[in-house]
């Protein structure tokens, strides 16, 4: 049986984060290399910068931020290894110092500032270390959608393993549990997603090795390696 097309989308994240990360989004833009842009709108951009955006006709999609907004508060996020910060991170959670209703409230806040600052609602919703996959978060994310008639999320309609590092296992793993929601939701969604980074080596060829279908595909374009595979490989 033959395999449907492969079609990849490549997302940017964190415009508004740095000079470097939207002049170097920028960059890719104009090189017709991007096919959607993640915004955070309690960053730092010009007037030009968004009507940049705004005039390329990308898909802009809100990056929802919340718990860097609150690093100085959190003894989690100063910790090494993955699963030393997850369990700070549940007892922060627990002690209500990163809690749903915050969440709710900064995220609120930062999708009316998206409509402020671009004159409508965004395309679609993601958020900053992919923190809307923690079940108390993705209901929050769902209501956001609902309100603000936003139809793309990320999520990935297919269960599959994107890649074997331990923040991919840990999404797949919450993705099973938030997965009921996400179909009622009716929102639209690759059918898979992965993030450039948890690649590594020879990330071409694991691209092409991805199952078929409609893949997702997450960049960071601050950083100078990915920047540069962007700009020399054909996806």
């Amino acid at each position: 049986m033959p395999d449907l097309e492969k079609k990849v989308i490549v997302s940017a994240d964190d415009f508004g984060r740095s000079p470097e990360a939207n002049a170097n989004i920028l960059e890719l833009l104009s090189l017709k290399k991007l096919q959607r842009i993640s915004v955070m709108v309690n960053g730092k951009f010009s007037p030009e910068e968004i009507n940049s955006l705004i005039n390329s006709q990308i898909k802009i999609d809100l990056h929802l931020n919340f718990l860097s907004l609150l690093e100085n508060n959190q003894t989690w996020r100063k910790k090494t290894g993955v699963l030393s910060r997850l369990l700070f991170f549940f007892r922060d959670y627990l002690t209500g110092k990163i809690s749903a209703p915050g969440a709710a409230q900064t995220w609120m806040e930062q999708l009316e500032k998206f409509h402020t600052i671009f004159g409508r609602y965004p395309d679609g919703l993601n958020s900053h270390e992919h923190v809307h996959f923690f079940p108390p978060y993705f209901k929050i994310i769902l209501t956001l959608a609902q309100k603000s008639k936003t139809t793309y999320l990320r999520f990935g309609k297919k269960d599959f393993i994107e890649a074997t590092n331990i923040v991919s296992l840990i999404i797949f793993f919450l993705k099973k549990i938030n997965r009921r929601r996400f179909l009622a939701s009716g929102l639209a969604s690759a059918d898979f997603w992965v993030s450039l980074d948890w690649l590594e080596k020879d990330a071409l060829q694991k691209i092409k090795n991805l199952p078929s279908g409609e893949i997702e595909l997450i960049v960071h374009p601050e950083r100078a390696a990915e920047l540069e595979f962007l700009k020399t490989r054909r996806l």
